[in-house]
């Protein structure tokens, strides 16, 4: 899911998914449900997913002086499959990926590759020679990323009944290394107004983030804002961004 400010610890590649062959596999979604490739691009980098059939969106996040710090966009397909997908920062592009065939290319090195599964879903990602894989529950949401050839886990991804992110651990060495949990103040009609708590095995450090948004007649987010703090109470605030998507839809 959604943007979470960048607090992963471990370095996430890019989940863009398209349906190569067997288009008559991917989901077609109404304007009252969350398309399954769409929130886990969101849950891998960190943006807003917006619920229906999305024709392209864009995601910006920015800090408390105006200034783009993230921004995500792409457009999908009638299938509900990523055509393309692209981040930035501040410094310039991080991602650019476009379908060949039954793969996706990256546009900046074109080494970078991800294969596809017949449901549009990322099945394995190799950036910079080394792979990782996806595992999925029966909602077609990332339920493990796993690095090869060893099959360590790198992390693990737990949602509640709207198919929202509730808890994740990141793992090394076969040990929690840091862990978000997520809670929510209406989960159906505001789904992205919540506290996140990310708490850390290394130092037993803790930190906080509180989510406001303003949302269109779906539910979906158009404008938030995000309160960084180091307490619970948020008397400590470390820092406050913006964040504004857009999106299309097809009819």
């Amino acid at each position: 899911m959604s943007t979470m400010s960048k607090i992963m610890i471990i370095p996430m590649a890019l989940a863009v998914f398209i349906l190569p062959v067997d288009v008559a596999n991917a989901q077609v979604v109404s304007m009252k449900e969350y398309n399954p490739v769409m929130l886990n691009l969101a849950t891998l980098f960190d943006f807003d997913a917006f619920r229906g059939p999305v024709r392209t969106f864009e995601s910006t996040l920015k800090d408390a002086d105006g200034k783009t710090v993230f921004r995500a966009s792409g457009a999908f397909n009638q299938q509900g499959c990523i055509e393309y997908f692209k981040t930035e920062d501040g410094k310039g592009v991080n991602h650019d990926y476009k379908r060949s065939g039954d793969r996706l290319v990256s546009q900046i090195n074109h080494q970078d590759v991800m294969t596809l599964t017949k449901d549009c879903l990322l099945e394995s990602n190799t950036t910079n020679g080394s792979t990782m894989t996806y595992t999925y529950d029966a909602n077609k949401l990332m339920h493990q990323i796993l690095l090869q050839p060893s099959n360590t886990l790198l992390s693990l991804h737990q949602y509640n009944s709207n198919h929202l992110p509730t808890d994740i651990r990141f793992f090394i060495n076969g040990m929690t290394a840091s862990r978000m949990e997520i809670t929510y103040e209406d989960e159906k009609n505001r789904p992205y107004d919540y506290i996140l708590k990310q708490s850390y095995t290394i130092g037993n450090g803790e930190s906080y983030m509180k989510r406001k948004c303003q949302y269109d007649v779906y539910a979906n987010p158009a404008s938030c804002t995000l309160t960084m703090a180091k307490d619970k109470d948020f008397s400590e605030i470390t820092w406050v961004r913006h964040v504004h998507s857009v999106a299309t839809w097809f009819e």
